[in-house]
């Protein structure tokens, strides 16, 4: 086996430049908004609305606690009450109001 490095950098740039050739132009806010904008889902959800008034100061034990009961499963029929205290708490944590 010849390990022939400088043949091989020699081919890669030529793919290189061939693969840069072959791609449609595109305008610079095309590739902003490609990088930018993400591809909306079918299975996105939009998670409800907090009430700005509500601004409870949370407890990591309060967090652990409630974390705890999804997991034993105490939140399965109460699906949309999980996900509002579970928005409440990362609203709660983005705004600074968890001892």
């Amino acid at each position: 086996m010849k390990y022939d490095a400088p043949r091989t950098v020699a081919f890669l740039q030529a793919y290189l430049r061939e693969a840069v050739a072959h791609q449609p132009a595109r305008t610079p806010q095309e590739e902003l908004r490609s990088q930018v904008a993400p591809r909306s889902t079918s299975t996105a959800v939009t998670p409800p609305p907090v009430d700005p008034r509500a601004s409870k100061v949370w407890t990591q034990q309060e967090i652990a606690d409630f974390y705890r009961a999804c997991i034993q499963g105490k939140f399965k029929s109460a699906q949309a009450e999980k996900e509002r205290i579970e928005h409440e708490i990362n609203v709660a944590v983005s705004e600074g109001r968890v001892r």
